[in-house]
């Protein structure tokens, strides 16, 4: 120009990288002693394109961190783990939902109340509805969650649930039906002084099934 004066630009750097044009001055050069200020001017195109990039890729990359925050915590995987016990039980896979039902509830997410509920459900559906088979793996899950000292059900729940099972079907699989007694015996609150633990109790594997009304 003219007057001798040009447009710098002023960035801020790191490790002498360019990161972000702050401002932009007309200034002439006074030789050694460094520049006179003439005025401020507008950022160039070009600089504002840059900021506009590097904005963007903060950005990005903030959203990346949060994400993969997210989907790797406690809470996110939880989740998805009760989802897939949901869909398992959905699916008539009831030991499968268990198991992963008792996962989930014994974390400390805020899914775990929420888990905990439906395993109990699933043992009132499985006593209710369910085949012996599907029965003795859930029971085996309650007993085992019972005596960690967590879960709903208690043991004369689990008994009772056991005993009404074995009543209903035990004539049909008594196989199964004496693999659940032995499950619950346990916990059983008490096996001797009641004629309907004497008779349904197994004392070996080869012992026949008689329906009982246990009182």
């Amino acid at each position: 120009a003219e007057t001798g004066s040009y447009v710098i630009t002023l960035f801020i750097s790191f490790v002498f990288i360019t990161v972000l044009a702050l401002a932009a001055y007309r200034v002439a050069s006074a030789g050694s002693r460094g520049w006179y200020f003439l005025g401020r001017e507008s950022l160039s195109t070009l600089a504002k394109a840059w900021n506009t990039l590097v904005a963007a890729a903060v950005v990005t990359t903030g959203i990346v961190v949060l994400a993969n925050i997210y989907f790797d915590s406690a809470d996110y995987r939880a989740g998805r783990t009760l989802a897939r016990a949901e869909a398992a039980q959905a699916e008539g896979h009831v030991a499968e939902a268990g198991n992963l039902y008792r996962e989930v509830a014994s974390g400390s997410t805020s899914h775990a109340p929420i888990a905990e509920a439906k395993f109990k459900a699933l043992v009132e559906l499985v006593t209710k509805q369910r085949t012996l088979t599907d029965a003795t793996a859930i029971y085996e899950q309650g007993v085992q969650w019972n005596r960690q000292q967590r879960g709903k059900s208690t043991p004369a729940e689990l008994t009772a649930g056991a005993l009404s099972i074995v009543n209903r079907s035990g004539k049909q699989d008594p196989e199964n039906a004496l693999k659940l007694l032995d499950i619950v015996s346990p916990i059983a609150p008490s096996r001797r002084g009641s004629s309907c633990w004497s008779s349904l109790w197994p004392s070996s594997r080869a012992m026949s099934i008689t329906s009982c009304a246990c009182r």
